[in-house]
């Protein structure tokens, strides 16, 4: 068993440092990495396990749990204990200022850029897209977003909005189509496989497969024609619109709800990212800090009340265990209420578990969190370092699923201790430090 530690970023009263340990050669059904997390806060800067670029532009995260961000000198890959850093040196990425990423469906990682066009890496090859072996009309990929058919549909300036099948491209530009100009910021995707995309001049257009819709300033509540930077759907589908200069707008299909500086708790008019959580939180990023909106209240998160590298920020992505990943100028952060789950999966053999055990962060409870694909009981043992058993805890039977589970440990004083975890025949060690 070997041990790494990280270098976290706590707000709160008592300082934590954070263990992983990685349980190795593990045969049968389940193979699987077990991670103790209790800061509800982490940030990496320059230096801190290999983060190279703290100048991001985007972040994701893959359904394998990777990070992946993109920045001003490449793009930097978190497998749940180092970064690895892809640039032109050492990779085929055509252009080290890379501005989007994303994954499709088949876990390929795909990267738009400054001035290289796009790339797609698929763990072991990298393919090119431009505008000499493509029908690209510009290098200068802004933005990229994938539909339910797993279709590729990429925007820039100058570039319109182009869609790749795998085989065949589509570009739709001013002079074939109803777009009303060719710069485009971001482009999002609803739940009825309808293309919505944000313009520099021209406000945001939506696309149903054959008629293009124009929203501006002039038939919508849209604040603002001039750049709308962001766009984004909402877990009930409604489209979010983030602009320069005018704050953020909602679109339920029928009515319009600006939000600004002056009607609301937004920080700033000035809207780079929006993304949604869980339980359908918007997580709004500005230059000027974080909102969190629930609908009714704002919650501000900023430097100087947070563990924030920066206020300005530039991206923001929620993954499925509800981590907000937030990707600033000056480093990544992740936030998550109660304590920010990381798994590193190993690989799979014939089915899969994958577990977080986190300690929330005034130690009042250890959260199991189990996801499995076959049906199996599963016990939790919690031990002092003089092999005392202080805490269990069983579950009977379960099917495949992810399962949440909450074990109290209040009571338990400061220390490090060991735990044995059951899921069906197979059994799993590690250790979890609390230190208040």
């Amino acid at each position: 068993m070997t041990g790494v530690k990280l270098t976290t970023a706590c707000f709160s009263a008592f300082a934590l440092r954070l263990f992983w340990y990685f349980v190795a050669g593990i045969t049968g059904i389940w193979s699987i990495v077990l991670q103790a997390q209790s800061p509800e806060w982490i940030v990496w800067k320059q230096g801190d396990q290999g983060f190279q670029n703290e100048a991001l532009s985007s972040v994701v995260v893959a359904p394998t749990d990777e990070v992946w961000v993109a920045s001003m000198g490449g793009v930097g890959l978190f497998n749940g204990t180092q970064w690895i850093w892809y640039t032109q040196g050492n990779s085929g990425l055509p252009d080290n200022a890379v501005l989007s990423v994303v994954v499709d469906r088949s876990g390929h990682k795909w990267f738009g850029t400054w001035s290289g066009g796009v790339a797609r890496f698929d763990g072991l090859h990298w393919t090119v897209y431009n505008k000499d072996n493509a029908p690209l009309l510009n290098n200068w990929i802004a933005t990229i977003a994938i539909d339910s058919l797993g279709k590729i549909w990429l925007g820039g300036w100058g570039v319109g909005i182009a869609r790749f099948d795998g085989v065949n491209w589509t570009v739709y530009h001013k002079g074939n189509s109803a777009l009303p100009e060719n710069d485009v910021n971001d482009i999002a995707v609803d739940p009825r496989n309808h293309i919505w995309a944000g313009t520099r001049f021209s406000g945001a257009v939506e696309f149903d497969g054959s008629t293009w819709t124009v929203y501006n300033t002039g038939n919508s509540g849209i604040p603002d024609n001039y750049m709308v930077r962001v766009v984004a759907v909402d877990p009930q589908g409604a489209v979010w619109f983030g602009t320069e200069l005018r704050g953020a707008a909602k679109f339920d299909g029928s009515t319009w709800t600006a939000y600004n500086i002056g009607n609301s708790g937004l920080p700033d008019n000035n809207v780079a990212a929006i993304a949604f959580d869980h339980q359908g939180n918007a997580w709004i990023g500005t230059p000027k800090g974080l909102a969190k909106f629930d609908g009714n209240q704002w919650t501000i998160y900023t430097a100087e009340n947070s563990p924030l590298p920066t206020n300005d920020i530039s991206d923001v992505f929620v993954d499925r265990w509800d981590n907000k990943w937030i990707a600033t100028r000056s480093g990544l952060a992740v936030y998550r209420e109660g304590g920010v789950i990381i798994t590193d999966v190993a690989e799979k053999q014939s089915g899969s578990c994958q577990t977080a055990v986190s300690v929330n962060p005034r130690f009042q409870a250890l959260m199991l969190t189990v996801e499995i694909e076959k049906p199996a009981s599963i016990r939790l043992q919690l031990y002092n370092l003089q092999g005392q058993k202080v805490r269990q805890f069983s579950a009977q039977e379960h099917f495949q699923g992810r399962y949440h589970f909450t074990i109290p440990i209040s009571t338990l004083p400061s220390g490090v201790y060991g735990y044995r975890l059951q899921i069906g025949a197979q059994e799993f060690s590690g250790i979890i430090p609390l230190i208040r």
